[in-house]
Order: C-alpha cells, then sequence, then structure tokens
C-alpha cells in the first residue's frame, strides 16, 4: 500500500510538472538553449560596468565556488547562462564519482550545459520584457525578496538553513510557484538583506532586455605572456608550489 501511495505521489508530481510546462510553453513559447551563447550586444545597461560589479558586490559571496548553491555561479556571464543544477558538487555520501562540471572546461555552451541537467535562471522562451521577468528565476528570486524582506529581527528565523550540508531548494521556473508558497522569506540574497532599490531596478531592467552581454576585448600578446606566466606558476605540480 505504501509502495502504491509512493508511485502515486510521483505521477501527480510529474503531472503537475508537465502542466507548468506546457503553460509557459504557450505563453512564451518554447525554450531556446542556445539563447544566451549568442546574447544581444547592445542594451540601456552594461553588463560589465553594470552588472558584473553588482554581482561580485551582493552575490558571489555565496555564488562563486564550484560548490555554490545549486552550482550557480555568477563570476561570469557563460555561468549565469549555464543556470543551475540540483547535484551537490561535495557529497560525503557519495560512493562513485560524480560528473565533473568544471567551467569552460566539461561543456562549452548552454546546449551542452542543458545535457548535463543545468536549467537556465535566465528566461529561454520569448525574448520580450514580460517574458524576461516572468520566465526568468533570478527575476522572480529578487521580486520574491522585495516582497517578503526579512524579519526585522536581530536573529533569523529557524526556517533559515546556513548549514553546508542543508538541502538546497533548487527550483526551476516552471516550479517557481511551488516555492513561492513554501518559502516566502526564501528569495534572494538567501538570508541576507535585499540589495537597494536602485542596484534592483538596474537588473531588473538588464534582464527586461534580454541580458545584453557585450564581448570583452581580447587581451594583448604582451598582456597574454604574462597571463600565462603566472597560470604556470600557480599550476606547478609539485608538493612544496601546491
Amino acid at each position: 500500500m505504501r509502495n502504491y501511495l509512493v508511485l502515486l505521489l510521483a505521477i501527480l508530481l510529474t503531472g503537475c510538472a508537465g502542466l507548468a510546462v506546457n503553460h509557459f510553453n504557450q505563453q512564451y513559447g518554447p525554450p531556446n538553449p542556445a539563447r544566451y551563447d549568442t546574447p544581444p550586444q547592445k542594451g540601456s545597461i552594461s553588463y560589465a560596468q553594470d552588472i558584473k560589479p553588482l554581482f561580485e558586490s551582493r552575490c558571489i559571496v555565496c555564488h562563486a565556488c564550484y560548490d555554490a548553491p545549486c552550482q550557480l555561479k555568477l563570476t561570469s556571464y557563460e555561468g549565469l547562462a549555464r543556470g543551475a543544477n540540483i547535484e551537490q558538487v561535495y557529497n560525503g555520501e557519495r560512493l562513485i564519482a560524480s560528473k565533473l562540471t568544471r567551467m569552460f572546461e566539461d561543456a562549452h555552451s548552454t546546449v551542452e550545459w542543458r545535457q548535463k541537467d543545468f536549467f537556465p535562471v535566465l528566461n529561454e522562451r520569448d525574448d520580450n520584457p514580460q517574458a524576461n521577468i516572468e520566465g526568468s528565476v533570478l527575476a522572480q528570486m529578487l521580486l520574491l525578496k522585495q516582497e517578503n524582506p526579512l524579519p526585522q529581527e536581530k536573529l533569523l528565523p529557524e526556517s533559515f538553513d546556513l548549514g553546508l550540508s542543508r538541502q538546497q531548494q533548487c527550483t526551476q521556473i516552471e516550479q517557481f510557484a511551488d516555492y513561492r508558497k513554501k518559502y516566502p522569506l526564501w528569495g534572494m540574497p538567501y538570508g541576507l538583506p535585499e540589495i537597494g532599490d536602485t542596484e534592483r531596478d538596474l537588473l531588473l531592467q538588464w534582464l527586461r532586455e534580454g541580458a545584453p552581454y557585450e564581448p570583452q576585448q581580447r587581451v594583448s600578446a604582451p598582456q597574454q605572456k604574462q597571463i600565462d606566466k603566472w597560470e604556470a606558476f600557480f599550476n606547478q605540480d609539485s608538493l612544496k608550489a601546491q
């Protein structure tokens, strides 16, 4: 009887997830994973000058390392486009090696990352202002924080789990309505004060415009030579160097 109930619950959850996907597809079209491999280059807001510094000041304190929550790395545009993954990089209970998910090493396009079970936090459906907000986990997390700021208490409620081994809630956009109901205080930044109104409006406007990204300027030959020198120094194999 118990196994039957578990199976029934799994079927119901799968059905609900399918309905949510169909709802988004009907509203905004099917997802296009390759969309951010060639992002728009022009917008009213610059990724390099406006958005990247914001990520660096408020986001990468958590979303920088390979074991970042939900593997969402915000230290580069490519990390943002890659999205998130429910798999934990460091799992002490794992008996076999996990699949590697190193940036710029184990996949080189968002299509390849989707094949490795990463899901988007940017809108990958129709490119219009409404879809770019409604279909973006990042945008919805920011708006959730705006609607439900941290309680005015000296200590966080016990509902906030800050432990390294905590169970992560890596929600996709199709399930975000359920996330909003279950965890209204878990907008981003998680467990921290919300970002300022100016910064939030800047980031949301950038997302509305399709998250444009201006190509980085190529380094000069002397600069590349110096970079190669330092990389060789920091990646020596000897125990002393390590």
